[in-house]
C-alpha cells in the first residue's frame, strides 16, 4: 500500500505526503473571506506595501476544468490511476499530471475571489500567484505561463504589476527541477515546477529564491494554499530569514465543490492523459 501511495503521489499533489508537513500545523479557513481576514490580522502594524500576499492557483483561486483530477476522485480511484501510470516512464507520468489540470475550462472556487484579490491590490498590498506547476511548453500548450495568465484573466484575476518585481520575467536558474526546467516568474505568477514528490525544488525554496531578487524585501509574506505540504515548505524556507515574517494560511474552500466521477470516466480520462503525454514527449 505504501508503494502504491508513493507512486500516485509522484504525480498528484493531492496525494502527496511529507513528514515535515505533518509536524507543521496551520489554521484552516473554509472561505476566502476568512482567509483574507487572517491576512488583515497579519498586516496589523505594517504598511500594505510591506506585505506580500501569495495565492496558490489550483483549488485555491480556481478549480481545474475536469473533475477527474479532483483530490476526492484521485483518492477514491487510486488503484486505477496507479495501474494506468505505473508502467509509464517517469517523464510520461509527470507530463500526464501537468496536462491533466489543463483539460477543460477552469472555474472559480468562490465567485467573490476576484473582487477580494482586487480589493487587496487597490489598498496597496503586494500580490502574486504561486503555483507548483512547471513553466514552458507542454504538448500543444506553447507556454504554460501564458496559458495560466489567460485562465486567470478570464476569471477576472490579474497579478500583473502587483508586486515590487513589476513586469520582470525572472528565471531562477539557481534552481533546477523536473525535466531540467527552472522555476519562472512571469505575468506576476511564480511557476515553481515543484508538483512532484521528491522534487529538487519546493514551493518554499522557489518563493524564497524569488524574494531574494527583490531590492526591498517584504516584511510579511503570506501564502494562501490548499496544500499543507506547500505551506510547510515555505515556512521552512523563511524560518531563519531576518526581518521577514512568514504566515501560512490553509484554505479549504474547494472541499465543498468536489464533484464525484464514475469509474468509467476516470479510467478513460487518465488513459487519454497518457496518450497526450506521449505525444507531448515526442515534441
Amino acid at each position: 500500500m505504501k508503494k502504491l501511495y508513493s507512486t500516485v503521489a509522484l504525480l498528484l499533489m493531492a496525494l502527496q505526503s511529507d513528514p515535515s508537513a505533518a509536524e507543521c500545523t496551520h489554521t484552516h479557513y473554509a472561505t476566502m473571506a476568512d482567509a483574507i481576514a487572517a491576512v488583515e490580522v497579519a498586516a496589523k502594524g505594517h504598511n500594505p506595501q510591506d506585505i506580500l500576499v501569495c495565492f496558490d492557483v489550483d483549488f485555491t483561486l480556481t478549480m481545474p476544468g475536469n473533475i477527474n483530477v479532483y483530490p476526492n476522485n484521485l483518492k477514491a480511484h487510486r488503484k486505477t490511476v496507479y495501474k494506468i501510470l505505473k508502467p509509464q516512464p517517469k517523464e510520461i507520468r509527470f507530463l500526464a499530471k501537468v496536462l491533466s489540470t489543463k483539460q477543460g475550462k477552469s472555474k472559480l472556487v468562490e465567485g467573490s475571489i476576484p473582487k477580494q484579490v482586487k480589493a487587496l491590490q487597490e489598498r496597496g498590498f503586494q500580490t502574486m500567484a504561486v503555483t507548483g506547476t512547471m513553466p514552458g511548453k507542454v504538448g500543444n500548450i506553447l507556454s504554460i505561463e501564458d496559458h495560466r495568465r489567460d485562465e486567470l484573466q478570464a476569471q477576472g484575476i490579474s497579478f500583473k504589476d502587483q508586486s515590487s518585481l513589476g513586469r520582470r520575467r525572472i528565471v531562477l536558474t539557481e534552481l533546477v527541477s523536473t525535466l531540467k526546467r527552472s522555476p519562472v516568474f512571469k505575468h506576476g505568477i511564480l511557476f515553481c515546477n515543484a508538483d512532484t514528490k521528491g522534487c529538487a525544488v519546493t514551493k518554499g525554496s522557489a518563493l524564497k529564491a524569488l524574494v531574494d531578487h527583490m531590492r526591498q524585501k517584504p516584511k510579511v509574506i503570506v501564502l494562501i494554499d490548499d496544500n499543507e505540504k506547500y505551506l510547510a515548505s515555505a515556512q521552512e524556507a523563511f524560518e531563519n530569514v531576518e526581518g521577514v515574517t512568514f504566515v501560512g494560511i490553509h484554505y479549504t474552500g474547494a472541499n465543498a465543490h468536489m464533484e464525484k466521477t464514475t469509474p468509467e470516466a476516470f479510467t478513460a480520462f487518465w488513459k487519454e492523459m497518457v496518450l497526450k503525454a506521449k505525444a507531448a514527449a515526442r515534441g
